[in-house]
């Protein structure tokens, strides 16, 4: 054994090093030197993806604005001795803590992006062959590998010759050969052969960390329309709540003179009403059912967010191959082809195709379709063998001293297609992929195209099963306006024939990729042809990128390597994976483990249901929001002392908003998202915030007027608020079905129930004659207020929204607001 020093190089800590040593082939090497590496620091230690820490997720969970601003609330109730005001504090605790366990949940399964697998390697060590994990391998181990292997960490070929594919790594999807003196990448594959090869760089230092680190800090920035909306919302009422408080408080306590302790109550009282606190709760909540719903049926979410994206998806892009049709491959027939060779009969082809296909180390599933058709062979001597790739698209043999070719016949017969097109494309009609055999007159050489004559041979015809229950799942495509793309590798007028099939809708406006040239070709294609044929997997890419570009949102599904580029590309990556093992599952933002394409409608409906439902409910939380934050405003411009206390407001909410809320949404919605998310809400919450502050604060105006006690103000107001809820909550239901007047049932007799028995707790006095007399009036009044206003609002939406001016106003005021959020 030669191990000999190369140069120092340092690992781990600042005073350790570690030697580079060249260490001999069949012996590996030695113990003493491996230790030498463990104790540096020279291990293929995973990199972690780029997470936060579990200490960093609850101090971002408990240390946030609002928080802290409940926080205070806490304290100055503590001081007035407002013990059962605090009850809002259990909501604010669940809100924590869920926040915390979906981050830690997103955390475990971010860490999962691993883009080399913890597999055992074949390693040399002291002369001896040993089994060990990737983890374990140290720098300049001698490692064995094989067909089927993954590389755990670069390294540079010392023995051997490999085929391996980098496309988990560059998106090229190229069989690359690899013989001595070459590198290979951490995360690429063995496609075949069998070599050794020194471990050059390891753990941080190797080439997928860094791609780990990447892949990760993108998945984790990227936030939903709906996250975004909800954020803006939450950042305007952070700006605004903390004057109005103060403002509140100063009226209260100086120019009222009221007691220190009713001025904090009225303010906190105003402050719970004005912070969303069950929204973000509401959202977690929604979203994690989703998550464990889907799990239940295989689907791996990755991304939280990609429920959302896939559910706002109007074009879906998918391959044919694994999607609309399933991986195995028939073989229906072969023919002869061309007059060129006039011995050429259908026996001579099938015998020699019968070598070719026996001899091929191939693995792919034509490869095996074509071996269970071609059953006999001629017994031709062997010599030079070309792979199939996909940059060449043939693969080539010297069989008796003659090259032959089998492949795309675009690729094998070139400027000489147009003689054969029509013989070959009547089997490319009939939606059969079609491979073309034929002589080379040339030297075969890898990864070269052919640039000598060939003489045709014979056209093999094949069948792809299509897939159970793909018409059914393209056909809810269709009923729900998502638009599909098909982009394949294969003949467009094949492809096209399959997705017609299938029931796609445009199916025969296709085009051969290759006929794509620059950026106007793309631009009009993208939204011309249904069909691409003949992609690389740079121009699947590139055609995602425009669909992205003209305004669409765009999913992808892939279940090869070959897809990876596309699947970054788009708005929503789906992997077809099985058992989630395939590279592509590593970078998807969804994981359909069992590869059963017909359960991407479940994601749909999932993310359907959690979005129109939280959209639905939180008109809810910003009506309230909106409404505590107009009456603090009317309370500190007329000097009136704010009309509830803070476990009314808790309570209220809790009956109108919060219960109803959970249950609404987990209820079944599968209409179609549309976009503008917080324009919608705000279109339903303001006219009923609207109508909740004129009764109100026409109710304040009128007690302060004819001298009705504040008491019966406080607890007259709390049941009118109610009572103005559940109007909200009945309009806020669309469709209202009889279980919604079982639900609202339940909930108005529970809330009688809590303030009959728990009257103290809540500050509900007994309520008198006069009382109830202006519950019955303003409660007859709210109605039609409530829907006057809401004819009005959109009226006054839909002027704006199609007046040039108006809308440019309103722009502009957008555009400030974002300024100052952001």
């Amino acid at each position: 054994m030669a191990d000999i020093a190369e140069t120092d190089r340092q690992f781990g800590e600042k005073n350790k090093k570690v030697d580079r040593v060249y260490a001999d082939i069949h012996n590996g090497l030695s113990s003493n030197f491996v230790d030498k590496r463990v104790v540096a620091g020279a291990i293929n230690t995973p990199v972690e993806p780029y997470t936060k820490s579990l200490n960093d997720i609850i101090k971002s969970n408990v240390y946030t604005y609002f928080n802290f601003i409940f926080f205070i609330i806490t304290i100055l109730l503590i001081l007035v001795r407002g013990w059962s005001d605090l009850i809002f504090l259990p909501i604010i605790i669940a809100n924590t803590a869920i926040g915390v366990a979906q981050e830690v949940y997103s955390k475990k399964q971010l860490e999962k992006l691993k883009f080399t697998n913890d597999s055992k390697y074949v390693v040399i060590r002291d002369g001896k062959k040993n089994s060990i994990s990737s983890n374990d391998l140290v720098l300049d181990d001698i490692v064995e590998f094989n067909e089927g292997d993954q590389i755990p960490a670069d390294a540079v070929v010392v023995y051997g010759e490999l085929r391996v594919n980098e496309s988990l790594l560059t998106g090229e999807s190229y069989d690359i050969l690899k013989k001595e003196g070459s590198n290979l990448l951490s995360g690429s594959w063995v496609i075949e052969g069998t070599a050794r090869a020194k471990i050059d760089k390891v753990g941080k230092d190797s080439n997928i960390s860094k791609l780990t680190l990447e892949a990760s800090k993108e998945k984790s920035t990227k936030k939903s329309e709906m996250n975004v909306a909800l954020d803006k919302l939450i950042k305007t009422i952070g700006i605004i709540i903390i004057p109005v408080a103060i403002a509140m408080f100063i009226q209260s306590f100086i120019y009222n003179k009221e007691s220190f302790e009713i001025s904090v109550k009225s303010m906190i009282a105003a402050l719970i009403g004005m912070i969303p606190e069950g929204l973000y709760l509401l959202a977690s909540f929604t979203m994690a059912v989703g998550s464990l719903r889907l799990a239940k049926k295989d689907i791996i979410i990755h991304d939280m967010r990609s429920i959302e994206e896939l559910a706002r998806t109007d074009i879906l892009c998918v391959d044919k191959t694994g999607t609309i049709t399933a991986g195995k491959m028939k073989v229906k027939g072969y023919n002869t082809l061309g007059e060129e060779n006039s011995s050429n009969t259908r026996s001579t082809l099938y015998h020699i195709l019968g070598e070719f296909v026996a001899n091929s180390n191939e693995k792919t599933e034509t490869t095996y379709a074509l071996k269970n058709f071609f059953i006999e062979k001629a017994h031709m001597e062997v010599g030079k063998k070309v792979p199939f790739s996909s940059k060449i698209k043939y693969s080539g043999m010297n069989l008796g001293g003659k090259n032959y070719v089998l492949g795309s016949a675009e690729n094998v017969f070139r400027d000489d297609y147009e003689k054969y097109r029509e013989e070959i494309e009547k089997y490319s009609r009939l939606g059969f992929v079609v491979l073309v055999f034929a002589e080379y007159l040339g030297e075969l050489e890898e990864e070269k195209e052919l640039v000598d004559e060939v003489i045709p041979l014979g056209v093999i015809f094949l069948t792809n099963p299509i897939r159970k229950n793909a018409k059914e799942t393209f056909s809810f495509f269709k009923e729900n306006g998502t638009k599909i793309k098909v982009i394949s590798g294969d003949n467009p007028i094949t492809v096209s024939k399959i997705a017609k099939k299938v029931g796609i809708e445009d199916a025969d406006k296709y085009i051969d990729a290759r006929k794509l040239l620059n950026d106007d070709d793309y631009k009009e294609a993208v939204e011309k042809y249904t069909v691409f044929g003949r992609t690389s997997e740079a121009q699947k890419q590139e055609i995602i990128k425009r669909l992205k570009g003209s305004n669409h949102s765009v999913a992808m599904v892939g279940d090869g390597i070959n897809d990876v580029l596309a699947l970054r590309e788009a708005d929503c990556s789906i992997a077809l994976a099985a058992e989630g093992k395939s590279p592509i599952a590593q970078i998807s933002q969804l994981v359909i483990t069992d590869g059963d394409f017909s359960k991407i409608p479940l994601v749909v409906k999932e993310g359907r249901r959690v979005v129109n439902n939280i959209e639905q409910t939180a008109i809810l939380y910003v009506a309230k929001n909106t409404f505590s934050l107009l009456l603090a405003i009317f309370a500190v411009i007329f000097v009136y002392n704010y009309p509830l206390m803070p476990s009314q407001v808790t309570i209220i909410s809790l009956f109108t908003i919060g219960i109803p809320s959970f249950l609404l949404t987990l209820e079944k919605n599968n209409k179609k998202i549309q976009k503008n998310f917080l324009t919608k809400v705000f279109l339903k919450a303001i006219p009923a915030a609207l109508a909740s502050f004129f009764v109100v604060s026409g109710l304040t105006v009128f007690c302060r007027e004819f001298n009705i006690e504040n008491q019966i103000l406080s607890t007259t107001a709390t049941i009118l608020v109610a009572i103005i809820g559940f109007i909200i909550l009945h309009k806020v239901i669309n469709p209202f079905k009889k279980k919604h007047v079982v639900m609202m049932l339940l909930l108005g007799g529970g809330l009688v129930l809590v303030m009959l028995l728990m009257n103290e707790a809540f500050s509900i006095n007994k309520i008198s004659k006069k009382g109830i007399m202006l519950i019955v009036l303003f409660a007859f009044v709210v109605g039609e207020v409530y829907r006057g206003l809401e004819i009005g609002f959109v009226k006054t939406y839909n002027f704006i929204h199609n007046n040039k001016i108006a809308k440019k106003i309103i722009d502009n005021i957008n555009n400030l607001l974002k300024k100052i959020t952001n």
